[in-house]
């Protein structure tokens, strides 16, 4: 069989129509196989048949019997990788409409993302607080304002910023607190 596969690959190399027709033939019940077992896409199983036809005039076109490699191994694994590939590209085509309507003939999947356009207007009161907040932490003394960024930016614990700024314990504490109530009035004022 191998040594009449081989023959076969031979006469079609040197463009013998009767050895390719043949050799397509006879290499059909693999390019089933190869579609049935790596892809998993939509496309129509004649479809996939008839590229895997194609596929295989193009591997005729680039093998090389001298690199000792026999011809149906070369076929198999090619076949298995176009076939996977094809799989991997048919996913990535299907758009958000179409996603929901392959499982279920509801709304499309993208109208059943949830809306976060109306959460606007929390968005907006987030922003002027964050805006009012760096405003009013832009006000308080550099002391103040390194002590509390180190706490709540960098999440340091008091004892490691009072060693860090070379400070005793007590006078982060109360730098903190004075700051916090500088924060707190600054914002209510600008609220």
């Amino acid at each position: 069989m191998k040594d009449d596969i081989q023959s076969l690959v031979d006469s079609a190399q040197k463009n013998e129509a009767d050895a390719v027709a043949e050799l397509i033939e006879r290499l059909k019940p693999l390019i089933h196989a190869s579609a049935r077992r790596y892809y998993f896409g939509a496309e129509s199983r004649e479809d996939l048949l008839q590229e895997g036809c194609l596929k295989l005039l193009e591997l005729l076109d680039k093998f090389d019997a001298a690199k000792g490699i026999p011809y149906l191994g070369y076929v198999k694994v090619q076949l298995k990788y176009f076939y996977m590939e094809k799989g991997k590209r048919s996913k990535k085509e299907t758009s958000l409409y179409d996603a929901g309507d392959l499982l279920e003939k509801e709304a499309p999947f993208i109208e059943r993302l949830p809306d976060t356009s109306s959460n606007v207007e929390e968005r907006l009161v987030q922003t002027e607080t964050q805006m009012a907040l760096a405003a009013a932490i832009q006000e308080l003394s550099a002391h103040q304002r390194r002590v509390i960024l180190l706490y709540y930016g960098c999440g340091m614990d008091m004892r490691r910023i009072a060693k860090q700024l070379g400070v005793h314990y007590q006078t982060v504490v109360k730098t903190k607190e004075r700051g916090l109530k500088r924060l707190r009035e600054k914002l209510i004022m600008n609220i």
